[in-house]
């Protein structure tokens, strides 16, 4: 945690690989998800965060490229987040999906840029009335 603390005072992507909401030793992890840090699936969002792989970082897209559809728990998540900002938790119990569930949505939406996340609350930005489902298509 002083290692968070410390790259979060540095201005550093702090990410945190989720575990299972009942276990003990997921308690830090499931902390900083809430306090804001980037849940890590696999490898591939490492390397996002970093700067060095699987798609380009969240504000380096190509404008003119058409939005690329979105999960149904994404659309669900933007649906719940239209009044106004939410926490993880909130989020959560809203969709009635698991933390898990939740979390990727949230990095599936900030990654394509519909939301924004400030500390431990999530908005959604301009872009996110250009959002589709992948039955949109």
């Amino acid at each position: 945690m002083l290692t968070a603390s410390e790259a979060v005072a540095r201005d550093r992507t702090v990410l945190a690989v989720p575990g299972h909401p009942t276990s003990p030793a997921s308690a830090g992890a499931l902390d900083l998800i809430a306090d804001g840090a980037v849940p890590v699936r696999d490898v591939t969002d490492v390397l996002v965060a970093i700067g060095m792989g699987g798609c380009e970082p969240v504000g380096h897209r190509d404008e003119a490229a058409a939005p690329a559809p979105i999960s149904h728990l994404a659309a669900r998540v933007l649906e719940v987040l239209e009044p106004g900002p939410s926490t993880l938790g909130e989020l959560v119990v809203a969709c009635a999906a698991g933390i898990e569930a939740t979390s990727t949505a949230l990095v599936e939406l900030e990654v394509a840029g519909h939301i924004a996340r400030s500390g431990g609350w999530f908005e959604r930005t301009a872009e996110a009335g250009s959002a589709r489902t992948g039955r949109d298509r």
